[in-house]
């Protein structure tokens, strides 16, 4: 069990049906680098019936909130941690324990309509530049009041819509980057669905000697010169990969599915080191 201030829910069946009924709802994608969360807080917002939630990259040893009459905290998993609050407004501080690590935040009850996910990786992406296209994608970050750490993406996201069925996947490994050393196995298959776009699976295996940071913020899709928005149907049960580890993930891409599409997807080890993968998805052949 992990050492925190616990608040105390009805029933886990409340959790659920909370969670179940916010997916309709639309949502905000934030992401803050632990880097800087160790020099300066960041910002979490939390309005009255709508669901915050924070993803670490590891599990959270410690996790604590100075006033738990303001907002409520519960983890969904050991890196994964649900806030809410019945509150209008109100301030306190949130202070995480990662992997040693001291991340501080400070947590806004304001008024808001929106759930909102707020995705906490080691290190800011170095080898990759920013994007402003994509709901996942990092972009330049923006100066902000009360010396917080500002949010490198604030970008609402649309419900997922349902999608047609589509022919059985296609087959793809992925062709690494030139790079010194290759950290990871990279394997993906994917499945055009006219008219929506491209339903993607993919593998990740550690092949390093050092802890490998597999952040799906770093992961673009490009068609036509345009990075694409894609919706996250399943998150890999870590961002943090350790030698030999393996992975397993799935996401859908909105895009044209009669075109290809580029993917790009960078690394980093704890080290600091970095390998780029990248290919294409072709549409099925006509018939």
């Amino acid at each position: 069990m992990f050492a925190r201030k616990k608040v105390v829910f009805s029933s886990g069946l409340a959790v659920l049906a909370s969670l179940l009924l916010s997916f309709g709802q639309a949502q905000t994608l934030i992401t803050y680098y632990a880097d800087d969360l160790e020099k300066v807080p960041g910002v979490i917002k939390v309005s009255k019936s709508f669901n915050t939630i924070l993803q670490f990259y590891d599990k959270v040893e410690h996790i604590t909130v100075s006033k738990s009459e303001i907002v409520q905290i519960r983890d969904l998993d050991p890196s994964t941690w649900w806030l809410t609050t019945g509150n209008n407004s109100g301030t306190t501080g949130l202070t995480a324990f990662v992997n040693g690590r001291v991340l501080q935040f400070i947590v806004r009850v304001e008024p808001g309509s929106t759930n909102r996910t707020y995705r906490i990786e080691p290190s800011r992406p170095s080898q990759v530049a920013p994007s402003s296209g994509s709901s996942w994608m990092p972009s330049s970050p923006s100066s902000a009041s009360g010396g917080a750490t500002p949010p490198l993406q604030e970008r609402p996201s649309s419900p997922t819509q349902s999608r047609p069925s589509a022919p059985p996947p296609t087959p793809q490994k992925a062709s690494p980057a030139s790079t010194s050393q290759q950290l990871v196995n990279f394997t993906i298959t994917y499945t055009p669905t006219p008219p929506g776009g491209y339903q993607i699976r993919f593998t990740l295996q550690n092949v390093s000697g050092e802890t490998v940071y597999a952040d799906l913020g770093r992961l673009r899709f490009i068609q036509g010169g345009k990075v694409l928005t894609y919706t996250i149907d399943r998150t890999p049960a870590r961002a943090r990969l350790n030698p030999g580890e393996t992975q397993t993930g799935a996401v859908f891409v909105r895009a044209d599915p009669n075109k290809p599409v580029a993917y790009r997807w960078a690394f980093v080890t704890s080290d600091g080191r970095s390998q780029e993968i990248s290919g294409e998805l072709l549409p099925s052949p006509e018939k």
